[in-house]
């Protein structure tokens, strides 16, 4: 039985290293190429990591998981290192004056990483490790506009559109109109869509692929995140979001088009 644990360990961890080195999503035919393991065997392994979400199945590619994203995060800690996207994050807030936020999509909904409160009454707050519906966020909106339309069908199917407000985004249809219009932008709008009287304005945040696996966003009270303030504060959300892309590896694309 120790044997046998070991060998399950060993496989689970060449499945992982493999997802690593190849840095994009793979199939599970180009995993089992690349391990070399049996399909029955790599089929039940990678069913257990993505249960456990430390890999991630977007419509029949396989990456890792955002959990690995959050043990990861310990590791610089407990070493005696911190990591300061916090920093950035606080900044964001106390130059907008409202609550900064970071984001990413795991297992259909949107986990709140990380949170910058705004220091000032009437605020709006998330909690870190909090978890929201992905089409009432900006945060979820500014990364499914990165799929294509049949990606976000596909994500969709056979899921509830919970509704909590008047705003909140009505069907299908709906949502994909909404991110035909954040392509066309670059940003994404939660208007009063998860709680009334609450806006929020969310950017992407590129991996070192080029995909969009992460958002920032800036939460507050829609009497102040007025139209006309939106400008300035995309303009701040893609700067840090650019600083955060950079963390995650993302340096650009080539002349060709590939990333850098």
């Amino acid at each position: 039985m120790a044997d046998y644990s070991i060998r399950i360990l060993s496989d689970s961890l060449k499945v992982i290293d493999a997802l690593s080195a190849q840095r994009r999503p793979l199939t599970f035919t180009q995993i089992s190429d690349l391990t070399k393991l049996n399909k029955t065997r790599l089929f039940r392994i990678l069913s257990n990591l993505v249960d456990l979400h430390l890999v991630d199945e977007v419509n029949g590619n396989y990456l890792l998981g955002w959990r690995l994203f959050e043990i990861g995060q310990t590791v610089p800690q407990v070493h005696g290192f911190r990591l300061n996207t916090h920093e950035s994050l606080r900044q964001l807030s106390d130059f907008i004056g409202e609550t900064a936020n970071f984001g990413v999509l795991t297992d259909g909904e949107i986990l709140f990483m990380d949170v910058a409160e705004a220091d000032r009454t009437l605020t709006t707050t998330f909690k870190v490790g909090s978890r929201l519906p992905a089409h009432l966020t900006s945060i979820g909106k500014a990364i499914l506009a990165s799929w294509s339309e049949q990606q976000v069908i596909q994500f969709f199917k056979g899921r509830p559109f919970v509704r909590l407000t008047p705003n909140s985004v009505r069907d299908l249809n709906h949502l994909l109109e909404q991110l035909k219009v954040v392509r066309e932008r670059g940003w994404a709008l939660d208007d009063q869509e998860f709680a009334e009287g609450v806006r929020c304005v969310g950017v992407g945040v590129k991996n070192y692929a080029g995909q969009t696996v992460a958002a920032v966003s800036i939460s507050g009270p829609a009497s102040r995140i007025t139209d006309d303030k939106i400008p300035d504060i995309v303009s701040e959300l893609q700067r840090v979001a650019e600083e955060f892309s950079r963390v995650l590896g993302w340096g650009g694309l080539n002349e060709n088009g590939t990333a850098k």
